[in-house]
């Protein structure tokens, strides 16, 4: 999808008053901005109650541009970072709990392996508005930048990068 087609998300339309489910599925659509490699986008979620799980999909491995997953696993690391940018900014407080290699069982959704689980306070101060993020200190340069990250596919310059 090219920048221009793509949603943003309207930060003042946080469901503050919503159930746990409904704010944490609002929150995954700052996480789906994330960057990733070749824009391949190897990550999927479950969402029940309180409860966000994060999977890698496998299925999306570049295998000739990234033959260990490490791409792969860093680009679901960045969404997760996003997700986790964003409850920071509506003062949704919430735990990360990492899952082992051998915790994880062989698939999940699409076969997908399960990464981690956040768990959503349900109990936080939500903050909606700009004023009230700055009073707070959730006032952040980083959750703004994820829905103005831009990709440029545009050809390289033949030309050599100068030594200075």
């Amino acid at each position: 999808m090219d920048d221009a087609s793509r949603p943003e998300p309207d930060a003042a339309a946080f469901p503050a008053d919503a159930d746990a489910e409904t704010r944490a599925e609002f929150l995954l659509r700052y996480a789906v901005l994330a960057p990733s490699s070749h824009n391949s986008q190897p990550w999927l979620f479950g969402v029940e109650d309180d409860e966000i799980r994060v999977y890698a999909d496998e299925s999306r491995q570049l295998t000739v541009a990234d033959p260990d997953g490490r791409e792969l696993y860093v680009s679901v690391g960045c969404a997760l970072e996003n997700l986790l940018v964003a409850a920071e900014r509506f003062g949704v407080g919430c735990t990360v709990e990492y899952v082992a290699d051998d915790d994880r069982p062989e698939s999940g959704p699409d076969a997908a392996r399960h990464v981690a689980t956040v768990r959503l306070d349900r109990e936080s101060a939500v903050v909606t508005d700009r004023e009230s993020a700055a009073a707070t200190g959730r006032e952040s340069a980083l959750f703004d930048a994820i829905a103005d990250r831009r990709t440029n596919h545009r050809p390289f310059r033949s030309e050599s990068v100068s030594e200075s």
